[in-house]
């Protein structure tokens, strides 16, 4: 039913229309963050944070003495993304902290774009439709208002990838 050709058109078109829409960002990608400097400060704060617990036996994952010295404050209830700290960990070895958060926020619409193209095209068999339904989820104006300001509610891109092993599932008797 998949053809590998297929999924890499697929995957080099969501990558083609991101890299497009975001261009006016990609000169300074691994210098400033993509959209204005609002809550997405405090998830790239989080995200740092994150990775510097993981490295540093000293610093706590859950609580901080990086602000509200000398008592630090309880992050257990914190907005972390968890997801995004674990990825941050391991490119932050190849590229800036904030290259990461950048790649986070656009590797939402590749790979979101790819799960709904894989959902439409199990479901109907068509490529056009796929290619198109995977467009329609990946770009839809609440995942591109959310991008730029809220990377844990921009994180649709498995959404998909779950609506289309949880249907599987229920249809193989």
């Amino acid at each position: 039913m998949f053809k590998n050709k297929e999924l890499w058109l697929a995957g080099f078109c969501y990558t083609i229309f991101t890299l497009l829409f975001y261009l006016p960002s990609l000169p300074s990608f691994s210098t400033a963050l993509i959209g204005p400097p609002e809550d997405n400060m405090q998830f790239y704060w989080f995200i740092w944070h994150g990775v510097k617990a993981f490295w540093d036996p000293a610093v706590s994952f859950m609580h901080t003495h990086f602000i509200y010295y000398p008592e630090g404050a309880g992050l257990f209830y914190a907005n972390y993304y968890y997801y995004g700290v674990a990825v941050a960990i391991v490119l932050n070895f190849f590229m800036p902290l904030v290259a990461v958060f950048n790649f986070l926020v656009l590797h939402a619409y590749v790979v979101g774009g790819l799960g709904a193209f894989l959902l439409v095209k199990y479901l109907t068999g068509d490529f056009k439709a796929a290619l198109v339904g995977g467009f329609i989820f990946a770009f839809n104006p609440s995942h591109v208002a959310h991008a730029l300001h809220h990377v844990t509610i921009a994180s649709i891109q498995f959404i998909p990838f779950f609506v289309l092993c949880f249907w599987s599932y229920l249809h193989r008797g």
